[in-house]
């Protein structure tokens, strides 16, 4: 057990060999903490936005979330990290034969949004020509079209 010294209070000296180290006071660590918990309100109430608008557009706009959460990431990246970013990305796509396995599967086409009545009529007129799909591979169908109601 440490010997207490003779003159003055033991708890208020600095103990030989001690280190005096600077802490936050009480009030200002009150402080933080009150500004922290309602930031931290704040940022839920936006999360809760967020996930709302993202669920929303994910129903309705047909938002793929998992590539949307990649491109949220790549769009905060500075121009010369983004292009090392996806020259490596790239690159280490083909070395891991991701592209190769990619290809095998009929991709999608996408839109501007809705089809008009003239892309219906091409459809048609080159189904009725038989002119060859994306793929002459006999085993692969044709992607689905989509048909919903809360579309139109």
């Amino acid at each position: 057990m440490a010997r207490r010294s003779s003159k003055g209070d033991s708890t208020t000296e600095a103990k030989k060999g001690a280190t005096l180290v600077e802490a936050i006071s009480e009030r200002k660590l009150k402080q933080l903490l009150s500004a922290s918990r309602s930031s931290t309100k704040d940022i839920a109430s936006l999360t809760g936005t967020m996930r709302e608008k993202i669920a929303y557009a994910q129903e309705h706009d047909h938002l793929h979330t998992g590539a949307y959460a990649w491109i949220k990431r790549l769009d905060r990246m500075e121009p010369d990290k983004l292009a090392a970013h996806m020259d490596h990305f790239e690159h280490m796509m083909e070395i891991s034969g991701l592209n190769a396995r990619r290809a095998q599967v009929l991709s999608m086409s996408f839109g501007a949004g809705e089809q008009t009545d003239a892309d219906d009529e091409q459809a048609e007129e080159d189904r009725e020509e038989g002119e060859e799909t994306a793929t002459s591979d006999p085993k692969v169908k044709p992607f689905p079209q989509r048909t919903s109601v809360a579309a139109e």
